[in-house]
């Protein structure tokens, strides 16, 4: 990982559906996943770009987050009782949200004994990562499947001529959504940012790491919680949020559709373009204390998305945009380790030398 240019990572989520891979594609030349147990599952067309980075360097201490999660998943497969697997891994994660408590007896008998403190708190994490993934899996499997059986259930009403469109009255039984509402990757989000950053690997704090959130919750939350970690040593949080650009979501279109888009003549160069563009802000915006010389410095951003929408044409008419939240006089160093406590510990105030801490979203 070079210095000099920015360090995307995924972040808090382990893994996403492929719709939102399909909008970061479009704004990020690169991005890396946090991978534990298995590698990060990336669709084949975006491996060109996207790929896993492991957090745990310790070949033996990965080998005993391993073997810990396969007891969880074993024993989740074994006694998932009426909410099935997904119910048993919401029931492990609200089990180890009070690991910093009880983690001991929580993992006695599944996980190995005689790891030092720092050890443990990594096991912790990662663990607790591992299975919100397999939480994130399961819930975006069913979501897919459900999908699907709403389309034939829509087809079917069409059939016997009961859709709503046209007042027919809709038998008992028919009138039920199938998709239930879920929290998805929201779901004990705080444990989530807090297990990630003190997971964060080393080699992207090196260089400047950029977590990226497909959706604007965590980055909230994140920045919440910053503020009350700030506040125990008498700072205030002062932020800036800019627009780095808009694109058409790509969520609705076929898989060649798609493809086609990206692969358009005169496409590629473009987004090529914007994404260097991208690189160069971010490496240069620790100097930008005022909202609006960021403003300035990100119109060329935005106007080269523009003339990617003018050449692609992409039907429908919701846009995704890319935001950058920067947290002025705080460290990514300084951020990072507030967030690996949760906000809840003090951190005395750090050098802020070197880039600012920052976030990206979509919305």
């Amino acid at each position: 990982m070079e210095k000099n240019i920015p360090t995307y990572l995924l972040f808090p989520a382990l893994t996403l559906p492929e719709q939102d891979f399909r909008n970061l594609y479009i704004f990020l030349p690169r991005l890396y996943l946090l991978e534990i147990s298995r590698p990060a599952s990336i669709p084949e067309w975006a491996r060109d770009r996207f790929q896993g980075l492991s957090p745990i360097a310790d070949p033996e201490l990965m080998g005993q987050i391993k073997s810990c999660v396969r007891e969880y998943q074993a024993f989740a497969e074994m006694h998932g009782g009426v909410g099935g697997t997904l119910g048993y891994l919401t029931q492990a994660i609200d089990n180890m949200s009070d690991a910093r408590f009880k983690i001991q007896e929580q993992l006695r008998g599944r996980c190995p004994a005689g790891l030092d403190e720092t050890q443990l708190e990594t096991l912790r994490s990662a663990v607790f990562l591992d299975i919100s993934r397999q939480y994130d899996d399961r819930e975006v499997e069913m979501a897919s499947s459900l999908a699907r059986a709403g389309e034939l259930e829509k087809e079917f009403g069409e059939i016997l001529g009961i859709t709503k469109e046209n007042g027919s009255e809709i038998p008992a039984g028919l009138d039920l959504p199938l998709l239930s509402e879920s929290q998805g990757a929201q779901y004990m989000l705080p444990e989530r940012i807090e297990s990630w950053f003190r997971l964060l690997p080393a080699q992207a704090c090196e260089s400047i790491p950029v977590p990226v959130a497909s959706g604007p919750e965590a980055a909230f939350e994140a920045i919440d919680m910053l503020r009350i970690g700030l506040a125990r040593t008498g700072r205030q949080l002062s932020s800036s949020r800019i627009p780095l650009g808009s694109f058409p979501r790509l969520d609705a279109l076929g898989q060649k559709q798609f493809r086609s888009l990206i692969e358009a003549p005169g496409a590629p160069p473009i987004f090529s373009a914007y994404q260097k563009k991208l690189d160069s802000f971010l490496s240069g915006t620790c100097g930008f204390k005022d909202t609006g010389a960021l403003e300035s410095e990100a119109a060329p951003l935005r106007q080269c998305l523009e003339k990617a929408c003018r050449i692609c044409s992409v039907p429908g008419e919701e846009n995704v945009t890319l935001y950058l939240e920067l947290i002025h006089e705080v460290s990514c160093s300084e951020a990072a380790e507030i967030l690996a406590t949760g906000g809840t510990r003090a951190v005395p105030m750090q050098e802020t030398a070197g880039h600012s801490a920052m976030f990206l979203f979509l919305d």
